[in-house]
């Protein structure tokens, strides 16, 4: 059966194993949505904004887009299409992490940076912001104040915990929005 030069085998007899389906790693994907904008693969830069369906941008670049659209291309259209306007979006306030140091990152390559401290993180829980936990984060409207899911499921349905004397008891920003609703 076989090594007489009569028998040709198939390649199905001789390979056992399928090769495994190669996989983005869900931490860099993670982490790469919390460092980049979505509309021009920078590196997110302050100011930021954050339209309805959770998409990160840098304020500039998004301004650019909606000032000339056919600069971004098809991509541009794909990331950022559904946004008319600055209305669409909320300016984000992100709370510094001061662990975080820019001199101390490590850059690999083109844009990966070695697994260091986070440069933003929740005022209230002070977990990181990024991919390397599984917490999600979020941010409040109007204010913008951007923190871990865990504290608003602490604080959910009770009114008292966002707002103290007319300011948010997260971000101590005051808002038109806030006085209003909590005047009636």
């Amino acid at each position: 059966m076989g090594n007489d030069g009569g028998s040709i085998p198939k390649r199905h007899e001789l390979v056992t194993l399928k090769a495994k389906e190669e996989r983005p790693d869900k931490v860099s994907q993670s982490e790469a949505i919390w460092k980049t904008c979505t509309l021009s693969k920078e590196q997110l830069q302050l100011p930021i904004v954050v339209c309805q369906l959770g998409r990160l941008f840098n304020k500039d670049k998004l301004i650019e887009f909606l000032v000339d659209r056919d600069r971004f291309g098809e991509s541009g259209e794909l990331a950022a299409g559904h946004i008319s306007g600055l209305k669409d979006v909320l300016d984000l306030v992100l709370a510094p992490n001061s662990a975080y140091k820019e001199s101390s990152k490590q850059t690999l390559g083109d844009m990966y940076e070695a697994l260091g401290a986070s440069r933003w993180l929740c005022p209230v829980t002070l977990k990181e912001f990024g991919g390397r936990g599984n917490t999600q984060f979020g941010a409040m409207s109007p204010c913008g104040c951007v923190i871990a899911r865990e504290a608003v499921k602490k604080w959910e349905g009770q009114r008292i915990a966002w707002c103290v004397g007319r300011k948010q008891l997260v971000c101590g920003q005051s808002t038109p929005q806030t006085r209003q609703s909590w005047s009636e």
